[in-house]
């Protein structure tokens, strides 16, 4: 498998604040099929999340920041209008310091799939959300509008 990077978003020094890293084995990059989540801090690599695709790869990444997309506990926020395929596995970072809601479906009619801990999940979270479908989060005791979002999804 190849590396794979993707940076979201360029800070004000032009590095990036969030890398997706595809492993190949080699030194300083993850074993093989390891997909990893890293955000930037102080110049260096922090791991946010890691781990083996179970289908093949990843799906789905969304970064979101609260500043600009405040999430409340009043209504849903669409993350995703469609995902682009299955995601089996999802892997949440969540700097907000308040609990969350992960849904799925169509807006008004969204179903709560997971409550998201502050700070979101350690090891991640095995769902079964099928392709086309709409993600939405929102808040469950208070409200964020600082601290950033990172969805990593896999197959």
């Amino acid at each position: 498998m190849a590396n794979f990077y993707a940076f979201y978003p360029p800070n004000s020094s032009g590095g990036a604040a969030i890398q997706v890293v595809t492993g190949s084995g080699t030194a300083g990059v993850p074993a093989p099929g390891v997909v990893t989540v890293q955000g930037i801090a102080g110049g260096q690599p922090v791991v946010v999340s890691s781990a083996p695709p179970v289908g093949g790869g990843t799906s789905y990444l969304k970064f979101l920041d609260y500043a600009g997309t405040p999430i409340t506990t009043a209504a849903y926020v669409q993350l995703t209008a469609a995902t682009l395929s299955i995601i089996n596995w999802l892997s949440i970072f969540d700097s907000s310091g308040s609990a969350m809601i992960l849904a799925v479906g169509a807006p008004g009619s969204e179903v709560d799939q997971l409550y998201v801990p502050p700070g979101g999940s350690v090891g991640g979270y095995a769902l079964a959300i099928p392709a086309a479908s709409r993600i939405s989060y929102k808040a469950l005791d208070n409200n964020a509008s600082s601290g950033n979002l990172i969805i990593t999804g896999l197959v």
